[in-house]
């Protein structure tokens, strides 16, 4: 091999080594991002299931979908996953302050289904993150 198309191959393998290192630190970005979220409102929630709680919920969770919108990775898969966790995220903040409302005027319907469907939206939420989380180690 010529010593210029030698340093043309290893400048390739330069820029997507790099390319590869930026997308984990977008990755390792969004998981700061997310991951605390999401303790912070599984921690409110479980010591206090009252309508404060959900509250403090639906406005982390609508904060968090804000934030997933405007969150760039380099990655164009995990990307559009990236846009369905934020509406899903946003729906988990409208669903958390229906179940505040519903545990504010004692309906106990109500606020049954909200939390089936909250239920239903934190499995989507897992699928997601998973499938950004594969996306994310290259699988």
């Amino acid at each position: 091999m010529r010593p210029g198309m030698l340093l043309v191959a290893v400048a390739a393998l330069a820029s997507f080594g790099c390319g590869r290192i930026r997308e984990v630190g977008e990755c390792r970005e969004l998981a700061r991002l997310v991951n605390p979220a999401l303790d912070e409102i599984a921690a409110r929630v479980e010591k206090d299931r009252g309508a404060a709680s959900y509250r403090f919920a639906s406005t982390r969770y609508a904060k968090l979908s804000g934030d997933l919108q405007h969150f760039r990775l380099g990655i164009p898969r995990a990307q559009r996953t990236l846009g369905e966790l934020s509406a899903t995220m946003k729906d988990a903040g409208d669903h958390a302050a229906r179940l505040a409302d519903a545990l504010d005027k004692g309906d106990a319907v109500v606020a049954a289904d909200v939390r089936r469907e909250l239920g239903q939206l934190a499995r989507q939420q897992k699928s997601l993150t998973m499938r950004i989380h594969g996306d994310c180690s290259g699988s």
